[in-house]
């Protein structure tokens, strides 16, 4: 759900719907499983940027971007991820930092 049904309501303009679906998977940064803790990173950084805290975009993207060493690169995590740094970096006026990723 964090990585369709959070974006399909930022992409509406449903932020506030955004955040309580985000908010029912508050576990899952202290979670075990690689997976979950890279779905929550790209949640997190998909629902930052869309309420304007570009850092914090950045960073929770890079680190969903971090878990292809584990996940891959076809994970819906890790793109939805790159996906959100790199809109973040650009928006931050870091080309170099969004080239890199």
């Amino acid at each position: 759900m964090l990585t369709s049904v959070l974006e399909i309501h930022i992409h509406r303009g449903q932020v506030e719907s955004a955040r309580r679906l985000f908010a029912r998977f508050d576990r899952l940064p202290t979670s075990p499983d690689v997976q979950e803790q890279a779905i929550y990173a790209a949640a997190t950084a998909a629902l930052a940027h869309a309420e304007g805290r570009l850092p914090e975009a950045l960073e929770a993207g890079e680190a969903a971007a971090r878990s292809s060493e584990a996940l891959s690169y076809d994970h819906q995590a890790v793109k939805q991820g790159l996906v959100a740094a790199v809109e973040a970096a650009l928006a931050l006026a870091e080309p170099r930092r969004a080239e890199e990723l």
